[in-house]
């Protein structure tokens, strides 16, 4: 494999793998990215909170209400 800019030199790829640089700003490409804006944009869009202790909360109850949906990270994080 041709070793990119990107990608050290002395970094090893298990075998049937491919490494692919990504451009500078990119977070379109990055699937985590895309998992942590789903919830952000649905439900915490135009909030405003009166604690740090509300925040939490809601924080938590978002990320439980996400973790019980792993079909729906699994569709947000793919990329064809």
């Amino acid at each position: 494999m041709a070793t990119q800019n990107c990608i050290s030199r002395t970094l090893r790829s298990p075998g049937g793998a491919a490494l692919r640089c990504l451009p500078p700003y990119s977070p379109e490409l990055n699937p985590v990215k895309t998992v942590f804006q789903f919830p952000k944009s649905r439900r915490f869009a135009n909030q405003v909170f009166d604690t740090i202790d509300a925040v939490k909360a809601k924080v938590g109850a978002v990320w439980s209400d996400v973790t019980k949906s792993p079909d729906r990270i699994r569709a947000l994080g793919v990329r064809s």
